[in-house]
């Protein structure tokens, strides 16, 4: 007998597939392993760059190769949609013969950031007709740039909004977020820039994610789809948070081979526990591993600066779940708090000891976190505003005498910082839902209509097109003044220059022996070497800084440099902590102290002819980011 199984395919698939099959019957098995060769009887192909920035030209090449397709005249056509264009056609008609091959190239220019569709149709001898599409990237060859106005809008007093705010941006990116409330907060631009932030390390993970158990909460509106998504995108964080826990119920800051961060450690308890309190399942073992960590650490009598920062954290987070002996916190606050550097860390202390009704002590902590917001910095990951947020969003929860005091200082620094960190994007969060009960409703008017008082505030998302025209106008038609902040992101048309604040980045393209080359020389096929060069200036402390180098269109990486002795004439190589290859950059981490130097290197081939735009490297401390430096752009030609 015989048997038929339908398979689903990919379309444009060719290549050969391996089958085994297995029968059987009451009393004999029997089994078969074949190959399957997959092809169309024509077959149409397009090769393309990975991705394409814009301002780049890249010639696309365009193949027909009949395998079992009849001899005859063809006609391939070849179109494109999004921020994309062909300059050039296609040689028609195409004579091609059984078994036979043809090929053509075109250019393909793209015009801003977003998502080109290419779609090749054929038609040929006996009604023959096929169509194929490829989805290609067009991404940015520049950092998306976010700046922030914060406006005293007085009683009586109106501002509109045009699209001239975002006039040096691409449109088909820029976004301007809109908020207003008592105090500075740009809510959904902080959300959306913790969204995009494009590298995942355990704190940076945990700080993506924590904010989204609160969305609902601070946006109302949250339809049925989007609350399922953003439960998917918390499931998605704790699952990869989990897969960096170590034996021991700590985590590491990229995996759980790396040595244990128990500030990290407690962070990711944190996160892990509120995303477990409100139904996400969080794996029981997993919970327990982590908290048995914390009590092992709470009973060391000898504790190192991040140990003890770490420890107060983690007995927060413990009493919160009443997994802690009362004795243990008082012990603790009352032998222990003047050790702890942070103000995060005694604002952390101030609810472990409320938890139990150590109200004395908890005023305590609460007071003494006050003169020390922003200390500890490297222990804890954190920075004034950091801790200014904590602070705020504790004192909140206990409805303690210092909330004035810390949202007045938390509301200076948002004024003052021009760039945060992931760490103080969360807590900016946090603090804003703790304080959602303080607010007092504020009356607004948009574009002329009186709006019902906003009880959490006003929150608009816009693109250029809603502020194109007349824009978009808001009063407040309310007694007292409220600051409006502005926040407007998007991808710079022009090339930004090179910039460097404590720390500098330099770039270099060499042949693999050394020899320097000329980016507008570069032959099809050609072997690089990238090196990226930098120093730390003066630091008090050691800084965590993250390199990443956007690759042009036409290169792909091969490999990094990992060992010097690879060739002769290169200097030693910094082995990164942690390292990532990407199809459109290379990105590596690693911590340096102040007057340190760093070198790196990697490996690319030019595989695309065409001319593109080089992005700039760049560094920064990940914890303190204005701390910063940016390279020069370039150009990049690669010929055939």
């Amino acid at each position: 007998g015989h048997g038929e199984v339908m398979l689903d395919i990919p379309e444009g698939f060719s290549g050969r597939l391996r089958l085994m099959a297995v029968a059987h019957s009451r009393d004999a098995v029997g089994q078969g392993i074949g190959n399957l060769v997959i092809r169309d009887s024509l077959m149409a192909d397009l090769y393309l760059p990975r991705f394409l920035a814009p301002g780049d030209a890249a010639r696309v090449i365009v193949e027909l190769i009949s395998t079992d397709a009849p001899a005859g005249e063809y006609t391939p056509t070849l179109s494109v949609s999004g921020p994309a264009r062909i300059d050039g056609t296609l040689p028609l008609p195409v004579q091609l013969s059984a078994g036979g091959r043809w090929s053509a190239s075109v250019t393909l220019l793209a015009d801003a950031p977003g998502d080109a569709v290419l779609t090749l149709g054929v038609t040929g001898p006996a009604g023959l007709k096929l169509e194929r599409r490829w989805t290609l990237a067009l991404r940015p060859a520049q950092a998306w740039r976010q700046t922030r106005h914060v406006v005293a809008l007085d009683p009586g007093n109106s501002i509109t909004l045009t699209d001239a705010l975002a006039a040096d941006l691409y449109p088909s990116d820029a976004r301007v977020s809109v908020s207003l409330s008592p105090v500075p907060y740009d809510l959904h631009g902080l959300l959306a820039s913790l969204d995009r932030y494009p590298y995942g390390c355990t704190e940076q993970t945990v700080s993506r994610a924590l904010p989204l158990l609160y969305l609902s909460a601070l946006s109302p509106n949250t339809d049925t789809a989007m609350d399922l998504t953003l439960r998917g995108r918390v499931r998605d964080a704790v699952r990869r948070v989990l897969s960096r826990q170590r034996s021991d119920g700590s985590f590491g800051l990229w995996s759980a081979r790396d040595r244990a961060d128990p500030w990290i450690s407690a962070y990711a308890l944190d996160f892990l526990d509120r995303a477990d309190a409100q139904g996400y399942g969080v794996d029981a073992a997993a919970l327990h591993r982590s908290r048995l960590y914390f009590d092992n650490l709470l009973n060391r009598r000898s504790l190192s600066d991040a140990e003890i920062e770490a420890a107060a954290y983690g007995l927060a987070v413990l009493a919160r779940r009443n997994a802690v002996e009362p004795g243990t916190v008082r012990h603790f606050v009352e032998a222990r708090l003047n050790r702890v550097g942070s103000g995060l860390g005694r604002a952390q202390l101030a609810l472990a000891a409320a938890a139990f009704g150590f109200d004395d002590g908890a005023d305590t902590a609460l007071a003494a976190a006050v003169p020390v917001l922003g200390n500890g910095r490297h222990a804890s990951y954190g920075s004034e505003l950091r801790d200014a947020a904590a602070l705020v969003s504790v004192a909140a929860t206990l409805k303690s005498d210092v909330l004035r005091g810390a949202a007045d200082r938390l509301r200076q620094l948002t004024l003052e910082d021009g760039y945060t960190s992931t760490q103080e994007k969360a807590w900016m969060v946090v603090a804003a839902w703790e304080l959602r009960q303080a607010m007092a409703a504020i009356p607004l008017t948009v574009d002329g209509q009186t709006l019902p008082s906003q009880p959490h505030g006003f929150h608009r998302m816009l693109d250029t097109g809603d502020l194109t025209g007349r824009g978009l106008s808001i009063a407040n038609p309310g007694d007292q003044a409220v600051d409006l902040t502005i926040s407007v992101g998007g991808h710079p048309v022009a090339d930004e220059p090179a910039v460097s604040n404590g720390i500098t980045v330099t770039r270099r393209y060499t042949t693999p022996d050394g020899k320097p080359v000329d980016l507008e020389s570069v032959t099809q096929g050609d072997l690089l070497l990238v090196m990226l060069e930098g120093r730390l200036g003066a630091s008090q402390f050691p800084r965590r800084l993250l390199v990443a180098d956007l690759l042009p269109a036409g290169l792909e990486i091969q490999t990094a440099v990992m060992d010097a002795t690879e060739f002769e004439w290169m200097a030693a190589i910094d082995r990164p902590e942690t390292l990532r290859l990407r199809d459109d950059r290379y990105v590596a981490a690693l911590t340096r102290t102040g007057g340190a130097s760093f070198r790196l290197a990697y490996l690319v081939r030019a595989v695309t002819p065409g001319t593109y735009r080089v992005p700039a490297a760049y560094v920064e401390d990940m914890y303190d980011p204005v701390i910063q430096a940016r390279g020069r752009m370039g150009r990049l030609i690669v010929r055939q």
